[in-house]
């Protein structure tokens, strides 16, 4: 029996090695791949049989809303991904073409939850999580049990330090042998200690902190500075920092971070390409949520094959129908996952995916599980079978119609995903635009108007406090909430008429509910779930507008103009505002009491820097960049952070760069951080 099993495992894993290395489909995931190699090899270590084609001998075989708001000092940004070493050359190259001189570091991107630390006079005074980048939860109670965050620190200085809250995979193993319901993974484990009220569960997990970056008090240093910084003030730091001025050194330090991946006792998902020199990062700035100077790079996500049992549809806010593959539960890296984004008809179309169709899963970006299309070739070779029935990882050995042995999937049971005739939410009839299908009474349908009650409700809109997807149910279901407006002008009691709904949560929903009355014109606009308009148009929109009155008025056309807009985003927005529906909701929002804060439009006279758009660059002698712009909109003037034709200043300091030489061509008047000085105090 043994050697049967070895005469068969030797056969599987020839036959996917060939696979993979002819660059072929594959048939299997790694992880089925490795479970198959770990059986062999115990076999083979078990009976002292080895076969002279056993891949274990073979060189090169693959290696197996329960916490304070904090408003952040300085803003956290995200960092923007890509998954190959062509992208990184080409990031590198794009630098290097601005700002010939830069050097680049490479650190760990370290799987777990950021964490900013603010330090005052020297003590910890608050620790808070990312949010949005500018607000964040106050956790300061959980970060005092978190190994590495030190309560006081030799700097005296205002500070903000950043980094991460990690879970050693040693402690994890720890905490799981006496857990009652051991943690899946580690990162889940890291960020769940950080938001969890029970400080004593904190305690049994404890978590780690690795500092990596500075926010305020940091402005001035370079990273090998940062990291000189944050050693001289007692933080634990990543042992893993490689500086650098060529693609091919960055992309050597990738490969060995990969190669050693599995080596740490910490889970990293990709590593971190920076460039080191503050001056060229203030050249290069940042787009609405990326620095220009800085990359992830993500290493390849883990894959599995799983079986499509079904699907699901469910409706979007914009009416559009989504279908989710149901199926049968697979583990991805700690993690079971039972459903799949399959996006629209053409994707799953053109993929091949059908109900019971073998297909490869992967959870893109170490979260999403995401289906890369269906599995056509057969699992094994005919020498596997002999002529034999079984079953291996669910899948039936068969006969081909030439006679030789095959295991194939069971493509005889595969058939098409049929797509509904009526709205999974509603009833109601449903339309095919060649690509997604929609309901056709997206204003009145449950899930539609849910998935939108949502949207308006969540933190970069309205930011409603204590508003979750349950609630907007409950309002629907209950409440007969059907429009945004209707949301301000529930009561107690009919909030207290809610299952689960006693009086402190009514109250601090209704609380939550009027503190966002008052809105910024931006985030109003991205909360009515205007087709295509993210936070980011939105934003480009009410600086270009300044008053709602003014976008409901807009031309497509005019729109249009706007960089970055397009036409789609440009007809959505002039449909929305002359639809009957949606002007009824926004002028009942406003008799319900909204404050929408405009931007302001008087121009104020008098001041010195009246009419005029500044641009600071480069090292200023005694003011940092915040507190340089702070100075020009106090005394009239209007920032910005490109030289462009509407520039007519410049504030130029050491290393200035490009910018300055901009500014030459173009004839733009630069003065110095003296002469600025100098200006608007004289008035």
């Amino acid at each position: 029996m043994d050697i049967e099993r070895i005469n068969e495992l030797t056969a599987l894993l020839n036959y996917y090695a060939d696979l993979y290395y002819r660059g072929e489909e594959i048939a299997v995931s790694d992880a089925e791949y490795d479970a198959l190699y770990d059986e062999l090899r115990a076999l083979e270590e078990k009976t002292g049989i080895k076969l002279e084609n056993s891949p274990v001998s073979r060189v090169g075989d693959k290696p197996n809303g329960n916490f304070a708001k904090f408003t952040h000092l300085t803003r956290l940004f995200s960092l923007d991904k890509c998954k190959t070493e062509e992208e990184i050359r080409g990031f590198i190259a794009k630098v290097k073409k601005e700002t010939p001189n830069a050097s680049f570091v490479t650190e760990y991107k370290f799987d777990g939850l950021t964490l900013s630390l603010t330090y005052i006079d020297g003590k910890l005074d608050t620790a808070a999580t990312r949010g949005n980048g500018h607000i964040g939860e106050n956790v300061t109670n959980q970060a005092e049990f978190v190994r590495g965050v030190p309560k006081t620190i030799p700097c005296k200085d205002t500070v903000e330090v950043r980094g991460e809250v990690i879970l050693k995979l040693s402690q994890l193993a720890k905490y799981n042998e006496t857990a009652a319901k051991p943690l899946k993974n580690a990162r889940n484990g890291a960020a769940g200690a950080i938001r969890n009220l029970n400080l004593d569960e904190v305690k049994k997990r404890a978590p780690d902190f690795i500092a990596y970056d500075l926010g305020l008090g940091g402005e001035e240093l370079s990273q090998a500075q940062t990291r000189e910084f944050l050693i001289k003030n007692k933080f634990r730091i990543s042992d893993k920092f490689i500086v650098a001025r060529d693609s091919d050194a960055i992309i050597d330090a990738l490969r060995k971070i990969e190669e050693n991946r599995n080596a740490l006792d910490f889970d990293i998902d990709g590593a971190v390409i920076k460039v080191n020199e503050k001056d060229i990062r203030e050249q290069l700035g940042f787009t609405e949520k990326f620095p220009k100077w800085a990359m992830a790079y993500k290493f390849k996500p883990l894959e599995v094959t799983a079986t499509v049992i079904g699907v699901e549809w469910n409706t979007a806010r914009t009416g559009r129908i989504t279908p989710t593959a149901v199926l049968e539960p697979v583990n991805i890296g700690g993690t079971t996952v039972s459903r799949a984004t399959l996006n629209n008809v053409t994707d799953y179309t053109k993929k091949g995916i059908k109900i019971n169709s073998r297909v490869l899963l992967r959870r893109s970006n170490d979260v999403i599980p995401e289906i890369l299309g269906a599995i056509e070739v057969p699992l094994a070779p005919s020498a596997v079978t002999s002529g034999t029935e079984g079953d291996l990882f669910g899948f039936e050995y068969c006969l081909q119609s030439d006679g030789k042995e095959a295991v194939t999937p069971r493509q005889s049971g595969e058939k098409a995903i049929e797509m509904p005739a009526v709205c999974p939410s509603c009833g109601a009839p449903t339309f095919f635009d060649g690509t997604n299908i929609f309901c056709t009474a997206p204003e009145s349908c449950k899930g539609a108007v849910i998935a939108k009650l949502v949207h308006f409700a969540s933190r970069d809109a309205m930011n409603i406090e204590g508003f979750s997807e349950k609630t907007a149910a409950a309002f629907y279901e209950v409440l007969n909430v059907r429009t945004f407006a209707d949301i301000y002008n529930l009561t107690a009691a009919q909030l207290r008429t809610i299952e689960g709904f006693k009086d402190l949560k009514t109250d601090n929903l209704l609380s939550g509910i009027t503190k966002s009355k008052k809105v910024e014109l931006f985030s109003f606009i991205f909360a009515l779930g205007i087709p295509n308009v993210g936070i980011r148009s939105a934003k480009d929109l009410a600086r270009k507008y300044k008053t709602l009155e003014n976008l409901s008025a807009a031309e497509a056309e005019d729109v249009l103009k706007i960089d970055g807009m397009g036409e789609i985003i440009s007809k959505g927005v002039y449909e929305y505002f002359r639809n009957a529906k949606n002007s009824e909701v926004i002028f009942a929002l406003k008799n319900a009491g909204l404050d929408i804060r405009e931007v302001k439009t008087e121009v104020q006279t008098g001041l010195p820097l009246t009419g005029r758009v500044v641009v600071v660059t480069g090292v200023l002698p005694t003011l940092k960049r915040a507190e340089a712009h702070a100075i020009i909109e106090k005394n009239g003037g209007e920032v910005a952070t490109s030289v462009n034709t509407k520039v007519n200043l410049v504030v130029a300091g050491e290393d200035a760069g490009s910018k300055l030489t901009k500014a030459q061509e173009l004839k733009i008047e630069i003065i110095s951080e003296a002469e600025l000085l100098l200006t608007v105090e004289n008035g």
